[in-house]
């Protein structure tokens, strides 16, 4: 037995990738740094100069591909990254699944309607795949800290976890769902309440649409009040960091408060005194190296649940939909959604600017 379990932990899966964009790369590069347990073999990008760039970036190597097909057919990997535009994605699913891959890694948001988000996890749960969504901040030692401090109990009871970004809904509020569901020990949401107006940046994020302003309010299953801002109106979290920096949350409980700051580090007064970090800040490719470590930890192991699984995910993005179609319909909306409403079609010709 002992021997097995040694077998397994030094087992190595093969990884094919594709999309050498900005993010893209981080994740070619965090690959590369999971060596032994991870193999890089092949990668793929329709821009043969990003894709060149991207392999550069790590000394090459990897086997280069321009169709997906191909790559994955030839190379046969054992798991599929991919860092591609969300209405892509389920195609994508598709295509892994059809290949026979074990594991698929890809970004967030996960698609652009609920219906496309469930059967993408249908398909890959119906296939024995195992599935991770790309929310790597939680990885950072900030974040980090903050949940140790929340779960050590020295803020007493949660009450409210506050998450905010500058940045807009489709690029970060799954994340900032995501990790106050992480915050609060992944009890579900049961019930939200949403705002949305604001649209210039349906043509600015066409990929990516967005409302100007996105703020819903969050009831989950132990009570704890959860709030999510994206967009204009959005509090800075600190004065001078950069735009996609200037994101975090806030956890207030009965005894004391605990804030993470993406571009800064962490803060907290708890029934213990006051405390700061200021060492740690998000990190692209630091941050997603465990985020792809786990997936192989995954495959040896069943029960070793990944933090960043399809179903979790998934319910993140049920919430942010479920948010809209609040702030569509003014009043609140159950979890989970029981409707097949398309929100980022009533959202693109329904939200008020």
């Amino acid at each position: 037995m002992i021997r097995q379990r040694l077998a397994a932990a030094m087992k190595t899966y093969t990884v094919a990738h594709l999309g050498c964009g900005g993010r893209g790369t981080d994740h070619v590069r965090a690959l590369a740094a999971c060596k032994p347990r991870l193999k890089l073999a092949a990668l793929c990008d329709l821009d043969s100069g990003r894709l060149n760039a991207a392999s550069a970036s790590i000394g090459g190597g990897p086997a280069p591909y321009t169709d997906v097909d191909a790559m994955l057919a030839k190379e046969k990997p054992d798991i599929f990254s991919f860092c591609t535009q969300p209405n892509t994605r389920l195609a994508l699913v598709e295509a892994g699944v059809r290949h026979g891959v074990k594991g698929i890694v890809m970004e967030k948001p996960m698609a652009l309607s609920v219906q496309d988000a469930r059967t993408l996890c249908r398909t890959a749960d119906k296939a024995g795949v195992k599935l991770v969504v790309s929310h790597q901040h939680k990885y950072g030692k900030h974040w980090q800290k903050v949940r140790e401090i929340v779960a050590s109990g020295k803020l007493g009871r949660v009450r409210t976890i506050h998450a905010t970004s500058l940045g807009w809904m489709q690029h970060y509020a799954t994340h900032l769902i995501d990790y106050s569901m992480w915050l609060n020990d992944y009890s579900p949401v049961v019930k939200v309440a949403g705002h949305i107006h604001g649209r210039d940046h349906f043509a600015t994020w066409e990929s990516h649409p967005s409302p100007g302003y996105f703020m819903g309010h969050m009831v989950f299953a132990n009570g704890v009040h959860g709030y999510v801002e994206c967009g204009t109106f959005t509090p800075e979290q600190e004065p001078g960091i950069s735009f996609w920096m200037n994101a975090g949350a806030t956890v207030v409980g009965t005894e004391g408060i605990a804030r993470v700051i993406v571009g800064r580090g962490w803060e907290a007064v708890t029934r213990d005194g006051v405390f700061s970090g200021h060492d740690a800040s998000f990190d692209g490719v630091k941050d997603s190296i465990p985020l792809h470590l786990e997936v192989a930890d995954w495959l040896d192991d069943e029960a070793r649940l990944h933090s960043c699984r399809g179903e979790l995910a998934c319910h993140g993005f049920e919430v942010m939909m479920a948010i809209c179609l609040s702030g569509l319909e003014h009043k609140p909306v159950d979890l989970p959604l029981s409707r097949n409403d398309d929100v980022t079609a009533r959202m693109l010709a329904e939200v008020p600017a």
